[in-house]
């Protein structure tokens, strides 16, 4: 497990090399879905394979986390993840660090139900942190990393999204 010291390297290394080189800090990522079983999907990212599935009531067989809680969950992660690295890069000593991420969901939405809205209705994050620092070095390390965080921001700033549909045929011989 990386301990502060090496966090607080590692974040001053990678600042200093994107702001000698802005291209360095960008990057285009892809994460594929492939439907395995009825709704249950095998997802990959690089390296990493995980599945979802959502819940029988709504046709699924419940053998994995549903698109949202995968959603959460990388909320979850980015912000845990960003809090612990300004904690360190600050010199601020943390015993325990968790965030919580709840979400008001209109489910009529997906079927179209008249005086329903699609997506998240709502999210709320909860950090505890566990520390002897100051409350006040605490809370500012908290406000920059929400204000860079790229998942929160996907969450609460408008993304724009472009769909390219590939629709494949099997083509039928002439002679069937």
């Amino acid at each position: 497990m990386a301990k502060p010291a090496e966090i607080k390297a590692a974040m001053e290394r990678t600042k200093k090399i994107f702001s000698e080189r802005p291209s360095k800090g960008r990057a285009t990522k892809s994460t594929t879905a492939e439907m395995v079983d009825g709704i249950h999907c095998r997802i990959t990212d690089g390296e990493f394979t995980m599945i979802a599935d959502l819940p029988k009531a709504m046709g699924g067989d419940n053998i994995g986390p549903s698109p949202g809680s995968l959603a959460r969950a990388g909320l979850a992660a980015c912000l845990t993840g960003g809090y612990a690295m300004y904690f360190a890069a600050r010199d601020i000593p943390v015993d325990h660090l968790s965030v919580e991420v709840t979400a008001d969901i209109d489910y009529g939405s997906f079927h179209g139900l008249d005086g329903t809205t699609a997506g998240f209705q709502e999210l709320c994050y909860t950090v505890n942190v566990d520390s002897p620092a100051d409350p006040a070095d605490i809370l500012a390390a908290i406000e920059v990393n929400d204000a860079g965080s790229i998942v929160l921001n996907s969450f609460t700033k408008p993304v724009p999204a472009t769909r390219d549909v590939r629709i494949n045929q099997q083509q039928q011989d002439a002679g069937e």
